[in-house]
C-alpha cells in the first residue's frame, strides 16, 4: 500500500545549506545528501532521489525514484481527463508494471489495480473534503480494508484489517502519524487531495509529518524552511527492532516556480 510508507533511513552531517534561496512553489527534487546507520556514516555521496514533473494547473504528472548511483529505481505517472484523476501508471525499472484506473461518482472512487496479468477491484470512500476515509476490496474470498483518520486535514491513522471469514479471523495493523504546523512540501499541489493521501502522503500534502510509528518502528521527523516557508531540508531517524536499530537521513527540498 503506497500510503503506509515508513521510511527506515538516516542522517549524518552535510554540507552546509542551511538557506534555500529557492522561491519557487512546486517541489521538483528530494536530494539525499547523507545518510548514518547505528552510528556508522554510508559514504554514498549526495544524489537525487526523488524528482516530480507538472502540467499548467499545477497537478503531478510524474514522480521518479532514483537509486544512489542515478539509475531509475520506479517512477509513477498520473493521467488526467479534464479535473478529474483517471490513472497512476507504476513502472519499474526490472519490467513490473501496475495501472491504477479511478472511476469517481460523487465521494465514492472504484479503484481498478491491473498487475502481471491479473486485476483487483477497490472502493475508496471520500469524505466532504476529498480525503479517502475507507478503502475496501475482496480478492479470494479475503476482505481487505483501510480505515483513515485525520485531523486538520491531516492523516494521523491507518487501521489495516484482514479477515477471512471462512475462518472467522481477523488481524488488524495501525500506522501512526504526527505533524508540525507548516506548510508540507505538496501544499501548492492541485492533484486531488485523496490521490496525494493514497500515493504521496510521506512528502507532505498540507503539513509535514514530524513522527511516524508502526509495531517496534518508530520515525522521527524535523525540518529547516527556506525563504518560501516550505521544508528546504529533512532529518528522520528511524529506530525499529527489539535492539533498537537506528538509521537517519538528511534530505534537501528544491522547488520550482510555475
Amino acid at each position: 500500500m503506497a500510503v503506509a510508507v515508513i521510511f527506515a533511513t538516516a542522517f549524518t552531517s552535510c554540507k552546509k545549506d542551511e538557506e534555500n534561496a529557492n522561491t519557487g512553489k512546486l517541489l521538483k527534487t528530494i536530494t539525499v545528501c547523507c545518510i548514518k546507520s547505528d552510528g556508522h556514516d554510508e559514504d554514498i555521496g549526495r544524489y537525487d532521489k526523488y524528482k516530480f514533473e507538472y502540467d499548467k494547473q499545477n497537478r503531478i504528472t510524474k514522480m521518479s525514484e532514483y537509486y544512489y548511483d542515478g539509475i531509475l529505481d520506479y517512477s509513477k505517472t498520473f493521467v488526467y481527463a479534464g479535473d478529474d484523476l483517471v490513472q497512476v501508471l507504476y513502472s519499474s525499472s526490472s519490467g513490473y508494471e501496475e495501472t491504477y484506473e479511478y472511476t469517481k461518482n460523487g465521494n465514492t472512487i472504484t479503484e481498478k489495480d491491473t498487475y502481471n496479468g491479473g486485476d483487483r477491484i477497490s472502493i475508496i470512500e471520500l469524505d466532504s473534503d476529498g480525503l479517502p476515509i475507507k478503502r475496501e476490496r475482496e480478492e479470494l474470498g479475503n476482505i481487505y480494508v483501510d480505515i483513515y483518520e485525520y485531523q486538520d486535514e491531516n492523516l494521523t491513522k491507518i487501521t489495516q484489517r484482514f479477515t477471512i471469514p471462512e475462518y472467522d479471523y481477523t488481524e488488524s495493523h495501525t500506522y501512526n502519524f504526527g505533524y508540525d504546523n507548516q506548510k508540507g512540501a505538496l501544499y501548492h499541489c492541485k492533484t486531488p487531495k485523496w490521490c496525494l493521501i493514497l500515493h504521496l502522503n510521506d512528502f507532505g500534502v498540507k503539513n509535514n509529518i514530524t513522527e511516524s510509528s508502526y509495531t517496534r518502528s518508530y520515525t522521527e521527523y524535523t525540518y529547516k524552511f527556506g525563504v518560501a516557508r516550505l521544508p528546504s531540508k529533512r532529518t528522520y531517524k528511524n529506530t525499529w527492532g527489539m535492539v533498537g536499530h537506528v538509521k537517519e537521513w538528511v534530505e534537501e527540498f528544491t522547488y520550482i516556480r510555475k
